[in-house]
């Protein structure tokens, strides 16, 4: 501030209204480009296009590992500290596996490990599994199997399911079983159709079927 005051101090004294310029400091000395330095240059590394614009990774840059890896067969998890819950219901639960040829009637099981064994001659547990069975076969169009497990005393002469407008099947949904005594069962179902081109059919319901011989059977429906 020294040489700022004694400027202005002076142009006073002298009646001059010009102000004095300070003195600039010296230029800084222009370094010149020679062989060394451009290899000095050349030889530190440039840093990715990717980082330059403000990205931390890119395809040519991965990204880091995870400081929690997986842990391998050395060095496993037990099981109890980290509990499945059992408290998870039913219909939330994901399926171990999905079917590759769903089953018709509505089991979430292949149809060669559900219906597909009792249509190739196997006898079914009980009445319920059965109907859905019988269903399956209407869904396939197999008339043997309706015939085979249709009671002798209510069964058809012949049974043709070739007749008129082809049906298609849209679902079923059984809504209860009843055991009507130790050789006898009744089943309530209710079962979505569509024939040809027109808009889809409920139907409901309630068979009767009947075990003879170790063997159930549809008798009849109502």
């Amino acid at each position: 501030m020294a040489p700022v005051a004694a400027a202005w101090q002076t142009s006073l004294a002298t009646g001059s209204t010009h102000r004095r310029r300070l003195p600039h400091p010296p230029a800084r000395p222009r370094t010149r480009c020679t062989a060394a330095t451009a290899i000095r240059w050349e030889s530190i590394p440039a840093r990715p296009r990717s980082a330059r614009r403000g990205r931390q990774h890119s395809r040519r840059f991965p990204l880091p590992a995870s400081r929690f890896p997986i842990p391998n067969s050395q060095f496993p998890i037990p099981n109890s500290q980290f509990p499945i819950p059992n408290s998870i219901p039913h219909n939330l639960r994901m399926p171990t596996s999905i079917p590759n040829d769903p089953c018709p009637c509505g089991r979430p099981a292949d149809y060669a490990r559900c219906c597909g064994p009792y249509h190739a001659g196997a006898a079914a547990p009980d009445a319920e599994t059965l109907m859905r069975a019988r269903y399956s076969a209407h869904v396939r169009r197999d008339a043997a199997y309706l015939l085979a497990s249709w009671h002798p005393s209510t069964r058809p002469g012949e049974l043709s399911l070739d007749k008129g407008v082809r049906t298609t099947w849209l679902g079923l949904t059984v809504q209860r079983t009843l055991e009507t005594g130790p050789e006898t069962a009744e089943v309530v179902f209710l079962a979505r159709y569509r024939i040809g081109g027109g808009s889809a059919v409920r139907m409901t319901e309630h068979s009767r079927f009947v075990r003879d011989a170790g063997h159930w059977y549809y008798l009849d429906a109502r």
